[in-house]
């Protein structure tokens, strides 16, 4: 018997309905870890649930561990020379059966094949049952690392699976989690708006006929530079409130129930607001004004779509760093020498718009506002590149 097992290689090969299973995966990861602290945000349990849900494998329960009579194998579909049509940028993991491989080549002959019992040697069984992988294990019992047998199907095949061979490949998911040589996260890649037909095609009222919401054209293209910084602005409100309130939900029996409440009022405000600055019309006779959706259409956007969106904001904003680095570049890079007092965002907001003024040749704000993010962010930059070589030029002549 061989299977082929299809799980995507990054975020950008990801299709909009595999993140919205990661996005399912990451919020019910932080509910339970929001109700127990037993059962701490993992990661790997994450990736080990994703793993069969990207597949496509059913796990119909737990089975004697009495050794997996299958052996996992990757490879690259390219690599191997597959079908070229395939495009998907998917990784193929191969399932066949024990006698199979006797006969065939050894799978950790290849460059890019990896037997699973090369990458960890098969554990002793255990003769206790097994917890379902998509059930979190009880913090008594065995992980769902420990060695143990599952009987799972896909399409109308059958077949035994040992935990620790599906372990032995979630190296293909790393790039979930993946951090860089200092710990810290990578940068999200380049992602394209996830929701192309359906989500902004909103319905003021049962009686009304549909109406057709302007969505972030792809890199951002056309979101003026208003609505723009508004987003960006209560995405950081956002942010911070939706921090605190995992601070102190983890904080269990000791929680403070209002505070609890206030925080979660404050993060549902903000995700509104980035929402109403995203979906928007134009008024017909000023194409320069533009009206948000109203707060009644946009709680229809359910949390896992919000997280997808998410994904893709934070992508974009990946985006504008490398487009205008000098737009985003800290003043200082050493956080303890910075000022206490940070300015307000309308402080922030009314310095750079003096100075676009100034620099743009006396434009209005309306007009400022009016213009698109990029042609700000654009003169932004060009601005820090004229102030940096102003500054060269005076300390050399000093």
């Amino acid at each position: 018997m061989t299977l082929d097992l299809h799980v995507p290689k990054g975020w950008q090969m990801c299709t909009t309905r595999e993140l919205e299973m990661i996005a399912e995966e990451m919020i019910r990861a932080q509910m339970m870890a929001s109700l127990s602290r037993f059962h701490p945000f993992d990661w790997v349990e994450i990736k080990t649930r994703l793993f069969f849900r990207f597949a496509g494998v059913e796990v119909l329960g737990s089975a004697q561990p009495s050794g997996s009579d299958l052996d996992i194998a990757s490879r690259s579909d390219a690599s191997q020379g597959s079908d070229p049509s395939n495009t998907s940028g998917n990784e193929s993991l191969d399932i066949r059966t024990k006698e199979q491989n006797n006969s065939a080549q050894q799978l950790g002959s290849g460059p890019d094949r990896a037997s699973a019992s090369d990458a960890q040697s098969a554990p002793d069984p255990q003769s206790q049952s097994a917890p379902d992988p998509y059930t979190a294990p009880d913090p008594q019992s065995q992980s769902v690392s420990d060695p143990q047998s599952f009987r799972c199907r896909k399409g109308d095949v059958e077949f035994e699976l040992q935990t620790w061979q599906v372990h032995s490949f979630l190296d293909q998911l790393k790039w979930l989690d993946a951090t860089d040589a200092k710990g810290r996260p990578l940068p999200m890649p380049k992602l394209m708006w996830p929701y192309p037909e359906r989500l902004w095609r909103l319905r003021w009222k049962r009686w009304m006929p549909e109406k057709d919401y302007y969505r972030p054209g792809e890199l951002l293209d056309g979101l003026s530079w208003a609505q723009y910084r508004l987003a960006n602005d209560w995405m950081e409100i956002y942010t911070n409130a939706a921090n605190g309130l995992i601070a102190e939900q983890e904080k269990h029996a000791k929680a403070n129930p209002e505070r609890i409440r206030s925080l979660a009022e404050q993060q549902e405000n903000a995700r509104l607001e980035v929402l109403a600055q995203l979906f928007y019309v134009s008024d017909p006779a000023e194409p320069s004004k533009v009206k948000s959706a109203p707060r009644r259409l946009l709680r229809k956007i359910t949390e896992v779509e919000w997280q997808v969106i998410m994904f893709w904001w934070s992508s974009m904003m990946q985006y504008l760093k490398g487009q205008y680095p000098k737009c985003f570049k800290s003043s200082d890079k050493n956080p303890r020498s910075r000022s206490k007092q940070q300015p307000l965002p309308i402080e922030l907001y009314t310095r750079s718009m003096a100075t676009l003024q100034k620099y743009l040749g006396g434009l209005t704000e309306d007009e400022i506002n009016a213009q698109t993010a990029h042609a700000i962010l654009r003169h932004l930059n060009d601005m820090a590149v004229e102030a940096e070589e102003m500054e060269k030029i005076r300390r050399k002549h000093k």
